[in-house]
């Protein structure tokens, strides 16, 4: 999960229609045919405007405190328990992104990211500097805005890592290699989507891991207007179960928060 920016911690929602989505998601094992509850490792909760905007975001592990961001209509951040980014954008003619600035909670800009469109208004060239203005990492994408390589640099400016992208769009799979600063081949990785777009299939490989071959599948059910409630993965000896409430503007007012057994959803309710 990307924990740079709140409005993507929840992903795979389409259109900006929904109130509220929570979360669980526990760690199971199959037994008589089932996946039974083993432990438990989080509780989210995230509200949204009409627009679709983040307004409050709540998250519980089995190994941190609960986190309350609250986000201003300004789009800012308000934590009072955390530390916490804001994001400033600069627009193009076309009102695309062509400069995202990251700060810390103090205002002090830690990251710059840089973008560039191709005249169909693809992205094509992504480039992230740190707080020193050293490349950090660049990647760049195909004339349709699929990314194609991406490479990461160390504190002197050096390549370190270089990651190759492939596309089986007939087949929905994605092959990510990933090679050393030398070009030596380290890991490949590929993923398989169904047609909605959710990774039902994850297979690596990995020299490091003396040459482990992993396989992982995903399996989702979905409500009437295809979002996914519930996730199953499965990694050949565990089970990480997801499930989601969603509800959405337009419907009829509905307070009933999930009927799960936790005085983080009990907390919400107050």
């Amino acid at each position: 999960m990307d924990n740079r920016r709140i409005k993507n911690l929840i992903t795979s929602v389409s259109k900006p229609t929904h109130k509220y989505i929570a979360e669980k998601t526990f760690l199971g094992v199959e037994k008589s045919g089932e996946i039974v509850e083993k432990e438990l490792e989080s509780y989210s909760f995230t509200l949204y405007n009409e627009e679709g905007n983040t307004l409050n975001y709540f998250q519980k592990s089995k190994n941190t405190s609960i986190s309350n961001h609250k986000i201003k209509e300004n789009g800012d951040e308000n934590d009072s328990n955390t530390n916490f980014l804001k994001y400033s954008y600069k627009y193009n003619s076309k009102g695309q992104i062509v400069e995202e600035n990251t700060y810390d909670s103090n205002g002090l800009l830690i990251q710059k990211s840089i973008y560039e469109y191709n005249v169909k208004g693809y992205i094509e060239e992504c480039r992230e500097y740190d707080i020193e203005g050293k490349l950090i990492s660049s990647k760049r994408y195909d004339s349709k805005g699929n990314i194609i390589e991406r490479n990461i640099y160390d504190r002197k400016g050096k390549l370190n890592r270089k990651e190759l992208f492939k596309y089986e769009f007939d087949k929905n799979t994605v092959e990510k290699n990933t090679y050393d600063s030398e070009r030596n081949f380290k890991k490949k990785e590929i993923y398989k989507y169904n047609s909605k777009g959710n990774v039902i299939e994850y297979n690596s490989f990995n020299l490091e891991e003396m040459f482990d071959w992993k396989c992982i599948t995903s399996q989702y059910e979905y409500d009437q207007r295809n979002n996914w409630i519930k996730r199953i993965i499965n990694d050949g000896e565990n089970y990480k179960v997801t499930t989601r409430k969603i509800v959405y503007y337009g419907e009829e007012e509905n307070t009933d928060f999930p009927n799960w057994d936790s005085p983080f959803f009990k907390d919400l309710k107050e």
